[in-house]
């Protein structure tokens, strides 16, 4: 599934996560997070879900909430990145170039990747939810995609749970629990809180790693308060 993908083009990109690591009350570092099989073949079962229930739905006739990761409007900047590297991109957005350029890169330089792949996310720019209607085409320009949704983590977003309520009135023969108007808003209501959601958690791993800073200077570790 993910060698069809960036066959398509998706992107292939590692920016570094790093989770707290307390002992106790006292936080002792901040270690990045690793991937294994195990979580790639999840993330691939997902991506490949979610596609799949937006089908679905389309299929149905039933408007719904997509996914998308629109053509970058800052292709120039991630044009920049490759020139400076000695590489050169198309003058127009091209996923395919994109990403043999970034596949090189890792390549050559495996321990300067995170920052690379960290300058390219930033001019790709944020993905969004936007109201689709029924036979109305959508693309995610990182996961070279189309048609794609959010339904398989219902637990812990709300654009999840819109899908399967969707999907389960369809199965159920009901109409749908949503008008199309009520899904725009509720679509840009959604991307304004996962863009908030984005900024606080930034703002604690900031938090976190002067906490660990200054522990550092003075001999001593933070505690939680």
């Amino acid at each position: 599934m993910r060698a069809l993908r960036h066959e398509h083009g998706a992107l292939t990109l590692e920016t570094l996560q790093t989770h707290a690591v307390f002992d106790g009350e006292t936080l002792r570092d901040l270690a990045p997070d690793r991937k294994n099989r195990a979580q790639e073949l999840i993330e691939d079962l997902m991506i490949a879900a979610n596609g799949a229930v937006a089908r679905f739905l389309d299929h149905h006739g039933v408007p719904s909430l997509r996914r998308v990761l629109r053509t970058p409007r800052r292709w120039e900047r991630i044009a920049a990145l490759a020139a400076a590297l000695g590489e050169r991109l198309p003058a127009s957005p091209d996923a395919l170039a994109l990403n043999s350029f970034l596949i090189r890169r890792r390549r050559a330089d495996p321990r300067g990747f995170a920052d690379l792949s960290l300058g390219v996310v930033k001019s790709l720019g944020a993905g969004e939810y936007v109201a689709t209607a029924a036979g109305e085409s959508s693309r995610h320009f990182g996961l070279a995609v189309s048609n794609y949704t959010h339904s398989s983590a219902p637990n812990r977003r709300f654009p999840d749970l819109i899908s399967q309520r969707l999907v389960k009135a369809v199965l159920e023969g009901r109409p749908s629990p949503y008008p199309p108007q009520r899904l725009v808003e509720l679509a840009a209501h959604c991307t304004a809180q996962e863009d908030n959601a984005a900024k606080v958690e930034r703002r604690v791993n900031k938090s976190a790693a002067a906490l660990l800073l200054v522990g550092a200077q003075s001999g001593t570790r933070s505690t939680r308060s």
